[in-house]
């Protein structure tokens, strides 16, 4: 049973799921948690001179998913 039902708990119940297990993700509706606020966020390049962030082309393919 995963409790939250945010970013981080979909994406362990994914990675589960992929890996062959069931679980069950439970969670409530709150407009103003860290996950509904920060939707849609993905910057893969920082600084000024526009260097792609650490682990960029490991997470960034999981990201477009």
């Amino acid at each position: 049973m995963i409790v939250g039902q945010g970013l981080a708990g979909c994406l362990l119940a994914r990675r589960l799921s992929l890996g062959g297990a069931s679980c069950a993700l439970v969670g409530k509706s709150m407009p103003m948690a860290a996950t509904p606020v920060a939707a849609g966020i993905m910057n893969p390049v920082t600084r000024k001179r526009l260097a792609k962030s650490w682990r960029t082309e490991t997470y960034l393919p999981q990201a477009k998913d």
